[in-house]
């Protein structure tokens, strides 16, 4: 099987032509329903595994929630005219911290559901004229606009699906 490229190893040009923006939201809307189907039927203690110390797929779950809050920041801070991007917390304090697989998968679906609902209601919303204002997004080291977020998130929550399904593959 191909290795997943590592998330920090990747780079990212969002798409240019803004009439891709309606699809692309559609990629970030669809997040709870594939979820739910990946991981349907699979045990708790499958979704509580953590091969090799790294993240289950609980974590993975809450980690979507918690990056969901930075995009949503990131959104309002375009609002506001900002120049330079909240950096992200490298170091996933908030994930590790969470204790994500002590919680009810239910759980950590409607807090997700309700983190993407919020995220929804500003890609939804956003007038012709915000779509191309940008900000410096320092770790990428590039202006990234309203739709380039858009992309990143729905990249971001790909990657997090493919190493989801991974996990359940491997212990089925």
């Amino acid at each position: 099987m191909i290795k997943q490229t590592p998330w920090l190893q990747r780079t990212f040009k969002g798409p240019a032509d803004p009439g891709l923006y309606p699809d692309t939201i559609e990629r970030v809307r669809g997040i709870d329903v594939r979820i739910v189907n990946l991981i349907h039927g699979v045990s708790e203690e499958t979704l509580r595994l953590k091969p090799g110390g790294k993240w289950s797929i609980k974590e993975q779950i809450g980690h979507l929630w918690a990056v969901d809050h930075l995009h949503i920041t990131r959104l309002h801070e375009l609002k506001k005219g900002v120049e330079t991007f909240t950096p992200a917390d490298m170091s996933n304090q908030k994930t590790d911290q969470a204790k994500f697989n002590g919680r009810p998968l239910c759980d950590l679906l409607n807090q997700l559901a309700a983190k993407r609902s919020e995220l929804m209601d500003l890609l939804d919303t956003v007038e012709d004229e915000m779509i191309t204002r940008s900000a410096y997004h320092e770790r990428l080291k590039s202006q990234m606009s309203w739709h380039d977020i858009a992309h990143f998130a729905a990249e971001h929550v790909d990657h997090h699906l493919a190493v989801i399904r991974r996990l359940v593959v491997e212990n089925l």
